[in-house]
């Protein structure tokens, strides 16, 4: 936004009595931006990654998506990742893992 713009957004919202400082400064500052605020972007886990994170070994991550405890992110046709958020709800929710529970092939399938 050009200068001149700017300095006449500012006399404007400064003519406006219905409006306080703070709603006034918000205001122009909502005017002067470029579109949406960028976003930095999820960062996604590797299996083994999250399972140090949960302190379980990455085969227990697997069995927390199949029984639909975590969601993952396709990556490629074989390749699955997770998201940071899925892991820090799952620690901030206080969710537990049964380590002693290793499902067999047959009960795995």
């Amino acid at each position: 936004m050009k200068k001149n713009t700017k300095d006449l957004l500012k006399s404007i919202l400064a003519c406006d009595e219905s409006m306080t400082d703070t709603e006034r400064a918000e205001t122009l500052e909502r005017l002067t931006m470029h579109g949406p605020a960028p976003q930095e972007p999820e960062r996604l886990l590797t299996f083994k990654e999250a399972g140090t994170m949960l302190s379980v070994h990455e085969k227990t991550v697997w069995g927390m998506v199949r029984r639909r405890i975590l969601n993952v992110v396709p990556i490629t046709s074989r390749a699955r990742r997770v998201r940071l958020s899925e892991i820090k709800k799952l620690m901030a929710e206080g969710v537990t893992v049964n380590r002693s529970y290793c499902p067999t092939r047959e009960e795995a399938s």
